[in-house]
């Protein structure tokens, strides 16, 4: 009888954790301007709606990569991980520091491998399961239909997008942070039971990406529960590579081969119904071939918004494509190995410039020496 009662416990505390993971049941609801033009539209949030402030320092951190804060020296620090579709973003603190993880498939989590999880986190923090500041976030988005379509279980050893979360808990718990200060969160961006979606990515326009963004303001890090708090975020709506304040032309926002070979086509052939050219660009070839602009005609935030439309998010696309792959090169353009949970992940340093032509971030991407074990090389 005991043993039956026993089994029926852990059994219902199994099932009430999948729930709690594998469903929206904590949801927020908010208002947002979705189109830009005053209006609010009301939508479901996985968390809070980030709040910028003025002297926000934005770092995001892209995959497979990871940073480390010091709380007390960290006033303007927002972290942002994403894209997160089926990455995982991980946030560990023990009240003194703070570690956040952007973990691809390929990220190992065992101790015994370089760069791992429990690696890092056991050099960074104090890990005493007594310690009430002690806690782990983890967060991803659930997309069960695109699971399938991009054979994602095939990257993760047969493993369901559950059960490669389970593995990030497990990992967590077994360097000793209590199963009760792990808080794990998958967001469901589709309906059931029809897989709809539940916001198209047009209907959301400029908040696209939020739900596939999450932030954490690393001097305000506890909910009232001393749980993680994450915000929703779209880095793009929030501007946190301060495009606002820069200058592009033309040609870099389109890339200068594309819309060179766009500016060489002739009327009839822009006028042709079988040929598919996007009109806006169209008209910015005629402007250019009558003269009243060139290529390197300068343009600001206001004006690609007022002309160009929603192709100014394609600006803020290509910058975390500058970016990451800036960071790629750095470390390793292609890993010895994509297996599941082999790769170590690397630290990410606002150390270092990197120009990624047009446009530049500071940071240095690295695996941290002493993780390495060199005898072993």
């Amino acid at each position: 009888m005991l043993n039956f009662k026993r089994v029926f416990c852990l059994s219902l505390l199994y099932t009430i954790a999948l729930l709690a993971i594998s469903s929206n049941t904590y949801a927020i609801q908010t208002s947002l301007d979705l189109h830009g033009d005053g209006k609010l539209t009301k939508i479901t949030l996985p968390f809070k709606c980030f709040q910028q402030q003025p002297d926000d320092n934005f770092t995001l951190i892209h995959e497979q990569f990871y940073k480390v804060y010091d709380i007390n020296d960290s006033e303007h620090e927002v972290a942002v991980i994403g894209p997160l579709r089926p990455c995982i973003a991980i946030v560990v603190t023990d009240g003194k520091r703070v570690v956040v993880f952007h973990k691809h498939s390929s990220n190992a989590l065992d101790a015994d491998l370089q760069g791992s999880l429990q690696q890092i986190l056991l050099k960074n923090l104090d890990l005493n399961p007594n310690n009430e500041f002690l806690r782990a976030g983890i967060y991803t988005t659930k997309d069960d239909v695109r699971w399938e379509e991009m054979e994602r279980s095939e990257m993760h050893n047969g493993k369901t997008h559950y059960e490669a979360i389970e593995d990030v808990r497990v990992a967590l718990e077994a360097i000793g942070i209590p199963y009760d200060h792990i808080v794990v969160k998958q967001w469901n961006l589709r309906r059931p039971p029809g897989n709809e979606f539940l916001y198209e990515f047009s209907y959301l326009d400029n908040y696209g990406n939020i739900m596939e963004y999450a932030a954490i303001r690393i001097i305000d890090l506890y909910d009232k529960h001393n749980n993680i708090k994450f915000f929703s975020i779209d880095p793009f709506a929030e501007d946190i590579f301060n495009f606002k304040k820069i200058k592009t032309t033309f040609a870099d926002f389109y890339g200068n081969d594309r819309f060179s070979a766009i500016c060489k086509l002739t009327e009839r052939q822009i006028k042709d119904k079988n040929l598919k050219v996007d009109k806006l660009i169209a008209e910015l070839a005629r402007k250019c071939r009558k003269g009243i602009i060139n290529e390197h005609t300068l343009l600001d935030y206001a004006s690609i918004k007022e002309h160009l439309g929603d192709n100014y998010k394609g600006v803020y696309q290509r910058k975390v494509r500058e970016q990451s792959s800036c960071l790629y090169d750095i470390v390793s353009p292609t890993p010895k190995s994509q297996k599941y949970n082999t790769n170590p992940f690397y630290l990410l340093d606002i150390t270092k410039k990197i120009l990624c032509s047009p446009l530049h971030q500071m940071f240095e991407a690295r695996i941290d020496d002493s993780l390495i074990d060199h005898d072993s090389l």
